[in-house]
């Protein structure tokens, strides 16, 4: 006899559960289904192209609910890790001339940004990527991790002799992480953007 629709959706859920998995439910405008599908497609490529060296991010076995109030650090972290280490992965492997020129563009503007510019100044770079991406839920998904992050760093209110660290080391990891991507380098891209992420472990709160 088939199985009922409540009956698979409690197998998936015990799948889930031994696995250490848990499910993460956005709510989405209907026009942006596909896209979402799109995003868990390419992400089990990936993967599967990678082998045993790709690492797989697995949020913890919780509901996460998307909100500054319900989402901790570390699971803005791991949501951000997922998406920013594809994002790269894509882009290093649709990178073109113009797509080179956008990137270098996009350094050079940073660089000449004061240590009083707003997060967003600095987060321009990572929705560069996301876009280069092709992927049009992974820019999406993004958006919405940035938003948590910002939500949840210390970073606007830091002055003085730290903000010029912070500002630094940013400016030049973002510098890295393209000098990267540009040289089709998707190992060092990945790594670069995984450091990159360490740091912001503690701005967030």
């Amino acid at each position: 006899m088939p199985l009922t629709a409540t009956q698979r959706m409690a197998r998936l859920r015990a799948r889930q559960r031994a696995a250490g998995l848990t499910s993460l439910t956005l709510v989405v405008p209907a026009s942006d289904a596909a896209a979402f599908v799109r995003l868990a497609g390419r992400r089990r490529a990936l993967h599967d192209a990678g082998g045993r060296s790709q690492r797989i991010v697995r949020l913890p076995r919780r509901t996460v609910k998307l909100g500054a109030s319900s989402i901790s650090p570390s699971d803005i972290l791991a949501f951000r890790e997922l998406l920013e280490t594809t994002a790269v992965t894509l882009a290093v492997r649709r990178i073109n001339a113009v797509a080179v020129r956008r990137l270098r563009t996009e350094v050079d503007r940073e660089r000449a940004l004061s240590v009083d510019a707003s997060s967003a100044d600095f987060q321009r770079l990572h929705l560069l990527l996301a876009q280069l991406s092709g992927d049009d839920a992974l820019q999406l998904l993004l958006r919405i991790a940035l938003q948590l992050t910002d939500e949840r760093s210390a970073f606007a209110q830091a002055r003085g002799a730290e903000r010029e660290r912070v500002v630094a080391r940013v400016k030049r990891l973002h510098a890295g992480i393209v000098e990267a991507v540009v040289a089709r380098d998707e190992t060092l891209a990945v790594r670069r953007m995984r450091r990159y992420l360490s740091g912001l472990r503690e701005w967030l709160e």
